[in-house]
């Protein structure tokens, strides 16, 4: 389950439109309820696992416009994430977490079929830190 708050790139009209007033609280039995700026309940979607298809639903739902408008606002956020995580940046989401890179150092591994041995390189993965809001939320 993820919506994003305030993203850093929302400079197209659309997704400042999208994403400005959506917040998400953690809802009950796997429920999502989505609430906007007065923190009134719009909507539940009851959701065990939500995607990507799922997140543009929301936002079209929420905003009107056309399906193929909210695929590209979802499609952006990503992309941008994506963007500043490979050149070694970090995305900071208002009530969600901070999206970084760590890097881990070459290392010796075994084949747990055959036991042998298997030098892995170094290399950087994406590291996720939740903000207090969604640990509180989803508590």
């Amino acid at each position: 389950m993820l919506l994003f708050t305030y993203p850093q790139v929302y400079s197209q009209g659309i997704a400042k439109k999208a994403f400005k007033y959506i917040l998400v609280n953690g809802g009950n039995n796997g429920g999502l309820p989505v609430v906007g700026q007065g923190r009134e309940i719009i909507k539940t979607i009851n959701f065990k696992k939500m995607n990507k298809a799922d997140l543009a639903n929301a936002v079209h739902e929420k905003i009107g416009g056309t399906k193929v408008q909210a695929e590209e606002v979802v499609e952006l956020m990503i992309d941008g994430i994506v963007r500043t995580l490979k050149s070694g940046g970090e995305v900071s989401v208002a009530g969600l977490g901070i999206f970084s890179t760590k890097s881990r150092a070459a290392r010796t591994a075994r084949n747990p079929r055959t036991g042998e041995s298997v030098q892995v390189a170094a290399m950087r993965v994406p590291k996720f830190r939740a903000a207090k809001a969604l640990k509180d939320a989803v508590k």
